[in-house]
């Protein structure tokens, strides 16, 4: 299991595939290189989903990775140092 630093590069989501796209510090191999990010939530039920809160562009996050050879990333957490994107 490891956790990485990202930063939320694409929140659109058209296909409502619970995905958004960051930029994984020590995985991206370059600024156009985004992994999907899947997200989590602290409740759900049924086909509803839960409770929905992405963040926000360029927000500083953590992700998981369950196993190294998983392609897959877990939204964990927003970092918070204080300041706002754009302050």
């Amino acid at each position: 299991m490891n956790i990485y630093k990202a930063t939320v590069e694409d929140t659109v989501d058209l296909a409502h595939s619970g995905k958004f796209y960051a930029y994984i510090d020590g995985i991206s191999t370059n600024p156009d290189d985004l992994k999907p990010i899947r997200y989590t939530s602290p409740y759900g039920a049924r086909k509803e989903g839960g409770m929905i809160a992405v963040p926000d562009l360029f927000q500083e996050i953590l992700v998981l990775q369950l196993g190294k050879d998983d392609s897959e990333f877990y939204y964990l957490s927003s970092v918070w140092r204080g300041t706002q994107v754009g302050d």
